[in-house]
């Protein structure tokens, strides 16, 4: 707990510096102070009362302090802490975080009136000392760019061409390792929810999760199969926590092999090239290759900003309101809780038992997103970063966009001022992050 001492002629202060960004402030008000606090107080109540013979307002001194004594005391101790503390603020210059301005906690510990000093006390949360950073600071250890294959290339014409294909149905086997299916999905529960219908897919490493791919093995056209799927061999790419994945039960699911099939290609020549848009085969294969390097760096910018932001997160460790982190992580944990719930397939009771991982998680997520808000929040000040009102709708509309239209404006009409900060805080993040992502790979 650090200890600082500011005085100047209306107070004098000691600040206990205390973790969460909790500031205690003893203070000691002069008699000048009080002696201002009281004139301000005689004002105030002279303005709201009368008495038999006087206009309102203009009631003496004498008769005030005779019939208005409690109300005057009153209104003195208010003007005094106020005072005192706006005094406090420009001294130290501190400041409180918006969220805690309503919870300053103030105290007048001793009050003995004209030409006496009092001791006060205010305790409150203020905004935390940032620490400055340049690019130069982060030695970061960039990952390297990939470059496109002509395998990669001749995969995507692969794709191409089965889209463009005609499909013969093979009746005569089971289902094999290459082969071309169409399936069915429902995951067995109370309304039996469909996953997919008649969709086609491959049955290869790379394109089938191994949990499915040994159940549609063997199978032949008609025949279903109830199975489990393994929460770590996923669908789809997962963005989800690996440790919270790890929680997730087996989902119960009912397979139904519609068909398999080959396909029967198209020639690959200059028409199935302009089909496609091209003038030619290698002007095909050319815009090919600007899309598929496109995505690479793509893939390759989001992996840099992964690094700078994992850098900013380890190498400037600094205080954070604790209302602010505590707020976050509440929010953390209710959109995990829900993931194991709906995805993960878990029970309440079951829930529980993984409360403490959640929270957890949940705290160190929090702790990073305030972390480079406030980081984030000087940089781009200092290199004169602006977030702009276009930015800010840029990223509620990708919020809203799963929204149906007709329901947009009743959606946007509905959302709380935390949920406008967390845009703010995260668009303020972003353009930092694209600031400086650009000028590395520019270097």
């Amino acid at each position: 707990m650090a200890l600082q001492h500011f005085d100047n002629e209306f107070i004098t202060i000691d600040i206990a510096d205390e973790p969460g960004c909790l500031l205690k402030f003893e203070v000691i008000a002069s008699p000048k102070t009080v002696e201002q606090a009281h004139i301000k107080a005689l004002s105030a109540v002279r303005k709201e009362v009368s008495l038999p013979g006087f206009r309102k307002g203009r009631l003496p001194d004498s008769l005030l302090n005779t019939h208005f004594e409690k109300a005057i005391e009153q209104e003195w101790k208010d003007h005094l802490l106020n005072f005192s503390f706006q005094k406090a603020l420009e001294l130290t210059d501190k400041k409180p975080i918006k969220a805690s301005a309503d919870k300053i906690k103030s105290k007048i510990k001793s009050f003995k009136g004209h030409n006496e000093s009092a001791e006060l006390s205010f305790e409150f949360e203020c905004f935390p000392s940032v620490p400055t950073f340049e690019i130069t600071d982060l030695n970061l250890i960039i990952p390297e760019a990939k470059t496109v294959l002509d395998l990669d290339v001749e995969d995507v014409i692969t794709t191409a061409l089965h889209s463009a294909s005609t499909w013969e149905e093979i009746s005569d086997r089971p289902a094999e390792k290459g082969d071309f299916i169409r399936l069915d999905m429902f995951q067995l529960n109370e309304e039996n929810t469909p996953v997919f219908s008649d969709r086609r897919l491959v049955i290869t490493d790379k394109k089938m999760a191994p949990w499915l791919m040994s159940i549609v093995i063997g199978l032949k056209t008609g025949e279903s199969l109830d199975c489990g799927s393994v929460p770590s061999e996923s669908l789809e790419k997962s963005t989800i926590d690996p440790e919270l994945q790890s929680l997730f039960k087996p989902i119960p699911y009912r397979v139904t092999l519609k068909a398999i099939e080959k396909p029967v290609l198209p020639e690959l020549d200059a028409e199935f090239a302009k089909k496609l848009g091209a003038a030619d085969l290698d002007s095909m294969r050319a815009a090919m290759l600007k899309q598929l390097q496109a995505q690479k760096d793509y893939d390759h910018r989001n992996a840099v900003i992964e690094v700078i932001e994992n850098t900013l997160f380890e190498k400037y460790i600094f205080d954070l309101p604790a209302s602010l982190v505590t707020k976050d992580t509440i929010s953390f944990e209710n959109s995990k809780t829900q993931v194991l719930r709906i995805q993960g397939n878990l029970t309440e009771d079951e829930i529980n038992e993984h409360k403490q991982l959640i929270h957890d998680l949940s705290l160190n997520e929090s702790r990073k997103r305030l972390a480079l808000y406030y980081l984030f929040n000087d940089f781009n000040l200092r290199h004169q970063i602006i977030v702009s009102n276009d930015d800010l709708n840029k990223k509620l509309s990708q919020l809203i966009s799963h929204v149906p239209e007709e329901m947009i404006s009743q959606v946007i009409k509905s959302l709380t001022e935390d949920f406008y900060g967390a845009i703010l805080s995260e668009t303020v993040i972003e353009k930092g992050l694209d600031y400086i992502a650009a000028k590395i790979l520019a270097a």
